[in-house]
């Protein structure tokens, strides 16, 4: 998400002497009787009234303790809270929709209905009787602040609803508020780099069904991708197919000749063969894979990425891969065979349907979902995993800010090798399940490739295989962000 840019002001000598008595007042009330500086000890008491989540307290108490002393002097204090001001600002007028310079009960129930978070009545009730220090039944930016002023938008979500995570840039937090509360110019001084990352939904399809704008998003953008993927998807199926037995493979292992022999003898079309399947399996799979990812998470507890422990985050990934790959299984097989269909002209969809029946009826469409399942869930806990750690990892020891260009593509690249790396296995296993005769199980497949050519014989097809994975990943994602956003949804 782009910055947002604060227009320059300056404070008179009147304001910036109210200002620091404000702080120095608040500073002394954070600060138990007799101390110099916030400890830990205190700023929890501060957090716990806010129902903050105690996983926070560290991250919120490092980045105001500049010195690491453990202590967060009046200095350290002020300088966090001067800067940290525009934020606040910025989420309290997303908020504030009405622009009545006060936030109301009924504002605070928006937020939490356009943003998909789950609170109690009662905690809302809780936040206004801490926040409202005059009693006046609203909160004013001067509470606001008072009440907020270490924290982030997305600390002040999170004492809402724990579950709720965004971007670790603030800035890029606030606005998320405006785009989710449909507010078109921001205010306060308030600019967006790029005006389209505010503006109302143009099918405002979340706020009429919340759980079709979460769900079709990944599986509309998941067409598009393998559209554009789908004939290196199917050089990759002919050159797996071609690698069981002695025989050597008629394309040569090589992906150009595989390329040319099936536009010399099949015709460029054929490259596209089973896109009709492939289409139905993404409007399933990956619109179930997606759709499920969030509600997982939320269900056993997972928090922003920083905050979530690695095997949750793997946990979440890969039973939401699981689910929607068995549920998508017949669309796969028949992707699956029609791809390696090479009569030209192809059999239609309905011969490839009717020739999977007459194999063992309405059964024979879950052949091969032991190894579909199974290289999903791998997939998913890998996939979405790498792609936080990377991330993480490029931010850290390149200096490439998360959400920038390079930080993306560097993960996108990192996370298609490792994810191929992985699966490439498993996927190699799967397609010889589904173009078998279901005499020989997941074990025997294996053991007889090895054997006939090695080991490595399990990697064939890892080079197209990253070569989809990686185009159909970033298009995916890309997609997926613009059709959450014209639905007035979001991803995260």
């Amino acid at each position: 998400m782009p910055a947002i840019v604060r227009t320059k002001s300056v404070l008179s000598p009147a304001a910036l002497e109210a200002q620091e008595r404000w702080k120095r007042s608040l500073f002394d009330e954070y600060v138990k009787e007799g101390k110099d500086g916030l400890s830990k000890a205190d700023l929890r008491g501060v957090l716990d009234k806010l129902h903050v989540p105690p996983s926070r307290m560290e991250d919120i108490f490092a980045r105001v303790d500049l010195d690491g002393d453990g202590i967060i002097q009046y200095s350290e204090f002020s300088a966090y809270v001067d800067a940290h001001e525009y934020s606040l600002r910025t989420a309290f007028d997303a908020i504030d929709v009405d622009g009545s310079g006060e936030i109301t009960k009924d504002e605070l129930k928006l937020l939490l209905d356009r943003m998909h978070m789950k609170c109690e009545a009662s905690r809302i009730d809780e936040l206004l009787r801490n926040v409202d220090t005059d009693g006046s039944g609203t909160i004013s930016f001067e509470e606001w602040r008072s009440a907020f002023a270490l924290l982030d938008p997305e600390d002040l979500l999170r004492s809402l609803d724990e579950s709720v995570s965004f971007t670790d840039d603030t800035a890029a937090m606030a606005a998320d508020l405006f785009g989710k509360l449909g507010i078109k110019t921001p205010r306060s001084g308030v600019q967006a780099s790029n005006p389209t990352e505010t503006k109302a939904p143009i099918i405002n399809l979340a706020a009429t069904s919340p759980l079709a704008a979460q769900l079709l998003p990944g599986g509309l953008a998941g067409v598009v991708a393998q559209t554009v993927v789908q004939p290196i998807e199917t050089v990759k199926v002919r050159l797996q197919a071609g690698s069981v037995g002695k025989m050597p493979c008629k394309y040569g292992g090589s992906i150009s000749n595989c390329f040319r022999i099936i536009m010399v003898e099949e015709g460029v079309h054929a490259l596209w063969k089973g896109m009709y399947p492939s289409a139905l399996r993404e409007l399933s799979y990956s619109t179930l894979r997606f759709g499920l990812y969030k509600p997982i998470k939320v269900t056993i507890g997972c928090g922003s990425p920083r905050d979530t422990p690695l095997w949750k985050m793997m946990f979440a990934g890969g039973l939401a891969g699981g689910i929607a790959s068995f549920i998508a299984n017949p669309t796969d097989l028949l992707k699956t065979r029609m791809q390696n269909d090479q009569t030209n002209p192809p059999r239609s969809t309905m011969a490839h349907t009717r020739d999977i029946f007459a194999m063992g009826g309405v059964g024979a469409f879950w052949r091969g979902a032991s190894t579909t399942v199974a290289r999903a869930v791998t997939l998913g806990a890998v996939k979405m995993a790498s792609y936080d750690t990377a991330k993480e990892v490029i931010e850290t020891q390149l200096g490439q800010r998360r959400g920038s260009t390079a930080n993306t593509i560097g993960a996108a690249f990192l996370t298609a090798a490792n994810t191929v790396f992985f699966t490439a296995p498993v996927d190699f296993i799967r397609t010889q399940v589904m173009l078998g005769d279901g005499s020989r199980g997941m074990a025997r497949i294996a053991v007889d490739a090895v054997s006939a050519r090695g080991p490595l014989v399990l990697w064939n097809g890892w080079l197209p295989q990253y070569m989809r994975i990686l185009p159909y990943g970033t298009l995916q994602f890309f997609f997926m962000e613009k059709l959450a956003n014209m639905l007035g949804t979001s991803t995260t």
